[in-house]
């Protein structure tokens, strides 16, 4: 259990597995993201042409896929420290027990489909639901 520095009273608090987990799968989709992929010849003629210091960013190919190679953290805050105070300084912790919150009333998995259950429920008339 990952434990907010190891301190387990007074204000660091240890973090549940779920609080972990989602904080994990975001660690994890940020070291998907390093790198950058050149899409097309097209992009490699643009950074060729443009050289060292060059500028290739307001070419219309890369406005277009930028977003592509964008990582966008649902938890990881990147505003200023002013405007993080601003919005009520929400820690790790409340930012992923919100995004588990909306995770599961979202959730809604279907594994078997209409079909199949009326099957399931003709050969088993005591199943009810």
């Amino acid at each position: 259990m990952i434990s907010s520095g190891g301190k387990r009273s007074g204000f660091y608090r240890p973090l549940s597995d779920a609080d972990q987990k989602r904080i994990i799968d975001e660690a994890i989709g940020l070291l998907n993201r390093s790198g950058m992929r050149v899409y097309s010849a097209t992009a490699r003629n643009y950074l060729d042409k443009a050289g060292a210091g060059g500028d290739f960013l307001a070419r219309e190919h890369t406005v277009l896929h930028m977003y592509d190679e964008f990582f966008n953290p649902g938890l990881s805050d990147r505003s200023s420290y002013a405007d993080w105070i601003s919005t009520g300084h929400p820690d790790m912790k409340k930012k992923a027990r919100k995004k588990l919150a909306e995770l599961m009333a979202s959730h809604n998995p279907c594994y078997i489909n209409e079909a199949k259950d009326k099957k399931i429920r003709s050969a088993f008339p005591e199943i009810r639901g």
